[in-house]
């Protein structure tokens, strides 16, 4: 007995420990799962808005009718109420769920089928939900059911299952109309069979009225039937009518916007009552929420049978009339009803001028079958000039005629009678040959119109102004006083042959008895372009290689034209000589000359021109000058006016003395001896001196003496020209350029050493 009291002690002890404060807090640290909720939105609701979760565990997801193949969507959010994780860590689906239902869980806006990917855990912070989603998609007309389970790392709730359900449903429509021609209450109609939408096609329903008197309101029903399990709702019935009239549409208390409930139906009346004779069509739209056919037409098509009275033409226009003429023109009236016309009276219209009759008027009344026709004839004789204008009227039993009277319609009467004329229209008003080649000869033939009531006389047709060199002409001209009868017409032939290039112009006169004018003029127009493909320029140039300072002669004169055309005209051009010449393309006519100062290509380019302005394709030809001295130097320089002096220094010379060859002592006849005395061809020459220019110069030796020879440039003093000038320096070994040197030289009296050149090695060494 004492060992019991003091085990009671201890759970009592153990169980005030665990409830006291002790100056600490102690609390469960794990999630909590405590509250639900469900909706079509996965948006989070507040608190307020979730519900107990059931100690039963068991929660319900209904969908109720869904349309069949539409998507609908539940939400279940289950919300971690705990300090810790909650862990999804189980999910099963129960056996007997339907294919239609489709479980997964939403994370980071992702649905992952059956809420566990690869088998992974699912993972909720604390304060935040797990989200479940259902989705249902009915394929038939059934109820669908199925669940599923969660299973939870918490003490309650660890295990939570769900049931689902739903069922799907149609909105079905049905339209139907009898399957006849005729009014509703017509032996044709009367108990004949439906023919609805799904027999034929949701846009191949027809209602045939047929033929129908046009004092006749004929009826047909249309019935609309929701086949569905869903309330179906009636959007529209609008209808569409050819002429806006004959058709009518008697909604029977019936007015959409407007639902029918499943498996109902409503009736309304479609009206044709015909507002003319003839074809009447239209259509009626049913427009619904059925999502398989939202929009269902019934054609409609009915003939208003009557007589009807159609004059061909509406107008008679006699047009210009010379007094004392009595045309005679007519106009038919066609029986273009379902009924047969009568025509009852024919009778000028009041006010009609006397000049109108009617010529052998037909007997009346007449009957015209339907689709003939009845001709009427009018006789115009207008016994002095002016204008007149009247009228047919027309009597008949057409449907829209005037009541008591039968007065349908009237054709109107037009004309006009003149004193008698002549009018002289040329047809065309102005002769435009275009653009035409040189020498050609094309022809237009020019109509000439009697528009008067009298004969034109044509005293004469002449071309009255005409270019320099006749170039219009008329190859057959209208013999003196030939006429031209009313509404008649004389072809005039006329042709170009320019001769010379650009615009031409003329007048061809025509002197008559024209109402107007004792001469109708006519304006003559061509444009003469070049024939041919133009001349062809051959150019040469000899000698083809030269020798420095020799003179190259360009010759053009052998150019041709291959039609035989005269060349007037030959342009030479410089296409590229040496950089640094100052050689020049000299003389007139089709040869030029050109004196050469450097070595290197010269090119220039030859174009001729005929007497018709055509001009060549660019001949070009090329002289090569090749330095004949075995040792080769030249200058040039950017700017003028600027003495830029070249130097040449012999093995061991000095400056501006005689071992220096320049513009003081090596200008010919002058020319210090170098090398072996008495030898020549050792010397050095300045053939090419410039002071005011851009150069060249130039200093040669035919066969050096052995040697290191030096070349500098010296920017001469007192020149109108200081700032930096771009200077060339080119090296010629035995005819081949062996070095190019360039330098910007700023300043005056200034040495540029430029290189050396050994010799008879010929290397070239810069400085």
């Amino acid at each position: 007995m004492r060992r019991l009291w003091i085990l009671v002690l201890a759970v009592v002890i153990a169980s005030g420990l665990a409830a006291c404060d002790c100056g600490s807090t102690v609390h469960q640290v794990g999630p909590e799962l405590e509250r639900y909720f469900t909706g079509p939105h996965s948006d989070v609701p507040a608190i307020e808005q979730y519900q107990q979760l059931p100690d039963n565990d068991e929660l319900s997801l209904d969908f109720g009718m869904v349309d069949v193949n539409t998507i609908s969507r539940l939400y279940l959010l289950i919300r971690n109420q705990g300090e810790g994780d909650l862990v999804l860590a189980n999910f099963s689906r129960d056996s007997a769920t339907s294919p239609d239902l489709q479980i997964g869980c939403l994370v980071s806006g992702t649905v992952i089928d059956g809420c566990l990917a690869g088998g992974v855990p699912l993972r909720v912070a604390p304060g935040r939900d797990l989200i479940v989603e259902v989705t249902y998609v009915p394929l038939e007309e059934e109820t669908d059911s199925g669940g599923f389970t969660l299973g939870f790392n918490t003490t309650q709730h660890a295990s939570i299952h769900v049931s689902i359900a739903g069922r799907g449903v149609t909105r079905e429509i049905q339209v139907c109309i009898a399957d006849c021609t005729g009014d509703e209450a017509s032996a044709g109609c009367s108990g004949a069979a439906e023919l609805c939408n799904e027999q034929v096609g949701k846009d191949n329903l027809i209602v045939q009225f047929g033929d129908t008197p046009m004092e006749i309101t004929a009826s047909r029903r249309i019935v609309i039937r929701n086949l569905g399990e869903r309330e179906l709702r009636i959007a529209a019935l609008p209808l569409e009518s050819s002429d806006g009239r004959s058709l009518a549409l008697d909604l029977a208390g019936f007015t959409p916007p407007q639902s029918l409930f499943a498996r109902t139906e409503r009736t309304v009346f479609l009206k044709y009552h015909p507002a003319a004779g003839g074809d009447h069509t239209g259509m009626v739209r049913v427009l619904s929420d059925d999502l398989n056919e939202p929009e269902i037409q019934i054609l409609v098509a009915g003939r208003g049978v009557a007589p009807r009275a159609c004059p061909e033409p509406l107008e008679l226009d006699f047009g210009s009339v010379r007094v004392g003429d009595r045309p005679v023109k007519s106009f038919a009236i066609r029986s273009c009803g379902l009924q047969t016309l009568r025509i009852q009276g024919l009778s000028l219209a009041s006010g009609s001028s006397p000049d109108f009759t009617l010529f052998e008027a037909p007997a009346l009344p007449v009957d015209v079958p339907v689709g003939d026709a009845l001709t009427v004839q009018v006789q115009y004789a207008p016994p002095r000039a002016g204008s007149d204008i009247g009228g047919v009227d027309i009597f008949s039993n057409d449907f829209t005629a005037e009541a008591g009277t039968g007065y349908t319609g009237t054709v109107i009467l037009k004309g006009r009678s003149d004193e008698t004329y002549c009018d002289i229209v040329p047809e065309p008003l102005a002769v435009n040959f275009g653009v035409v080649n040189v020498d050609d000869t094309p022809r237009v033939d020019l109509v000439l119109r009697n528009a008067g009531n009298q004969d034109c006389v044509l005293n004469q047709v002449a071309i009255t102004r005409n270019t320099s060199q006749n170039e219009f002409s008329l190859p057959l001209p209208p013999s003196p006083n030939s006429s031209i009868a009313p509404a008649g017409t004389l072809n005039v032939s006329i042709d170009y042959h320019p001769v010379n290039l650009g615009q031409d112009t003329g007048i061809l006169s025509i002197f008559c008895n024209d109402k107007d004018t004792n001469e109708v003029k006519v304006d003559l127009n061509g444009f003469a372009k070049p024939s041919g493909n133009g001349p062809v320029a051959v150019c040469t140039v000899t000698p083809a290689q030269a020798a420095a300072f020799d003179t190259l002669t360009w010759r053009g004169d052998q150019s041709y034209d291959p039609d035989g055309r005269t060349i007037t005209t030959y342009t030479w051009s410089i296409v590229s000589f040496p950089a640094g010449s100052s050689a020049r393309l000299l003389g007139v006519g089709p040869n030029r000359t050109t004196q050469t100062d450097l070595a290197g290509n010269y090119t220039a380019q030859l174009v001729v021109q005929n007497d018709l302005g055509q001009s060549s394709q660019p001949c070009t030809a090329t002289a090569t000058v090749i330095p004949s001295q075995d040792l080769w130097i030249e200058m040039y320089w950017q700017h003028t006016n600027d003495d830029m002096d070249l130097h040449l220094l012999k093995p061991n010379g000095i400056k501006r003395t005689q071992g220096d060859c320049f513009f003081s002592n090596c200008i010919r006849p002058l020319s210090p001896d170098w090398g072996a005395i008495g030898v020549t061809t050792d010397n050095p020459h300045l053939d090419l001196d410039d002071i005011p220019g851009d150069g060249p110069e130039n200093i040669n030796i035919a066969a050096p003496a052995d040697g290191l020879y030096t070349v500098f440039v010296h920017d001469y003093p007192g020149s109108e020209y200081t700032g930096a000038n771009h200077v060339t320096v080119n090296v010629y070994i035995s005819g081949q350029l062996k070095a190019t040197f360039e330098r910007d030289i700023s300043g005056e009296d200034s040495d540029w050493m430029v290189c050396t050149v050994d010799w008879p090695s010929g290397t070239v060494t810069p400085l």
